[in-house]
């Protein structure tokens, strides 16, 4: 059996210092990560839910991907949301960014969406 190079409960902190240097992009007053923004994507949800819903459930992150204890995610969504907060008011600051921290306990997700100020 080959041995993985990858030990997914070894806390990944390279992983999360991506997470905190991650970019955005702005369309059609909706924010999104650039990593993960398709136009073809968010147009064909447009048809089907509101903008709030669309960016919901494309800007989420579970930190448990992350291989941390639950304590370890509470404290890196912390760090994570102050530090996109700094990057939404210094390049999107006709917006207004909401954050939610889904906190089950075990796991902890971070999501964010925009709306026009």
């Amino acid at each position: 059996m080959v041995a993985s190079k990858f030990d997914f409960w070894k806390p990944d902190r390279k992983g999360f210092e991506k997470l905190l240097s991650e970019s955005f992009t702005e369309y059609k007053g909706m924010l999104f990560r650039k990593s993960l923004f398709k136009t073809e994507e968010v147009d064909r949800r447009l048809h089907t839910v509101s903008s709030m819903q669309v960016q919901r459930e494309l800007n989420h992150e579970p930190l448990i991907l992350l291989g941390v204890d639950v304590d370890a995610q509470r404290k890196w969504a912390e760090e994570l949301e102050k530090a996109w907060q700094r990057k939404f008011e210094a390049e999107f600051p006709h917006l207004t960014v909401t954050f939610n921290r889904d906190d089950t306990g075990k796991e902890i997700i971070v999501t964010f969406w925009a709306v026009r100020k």
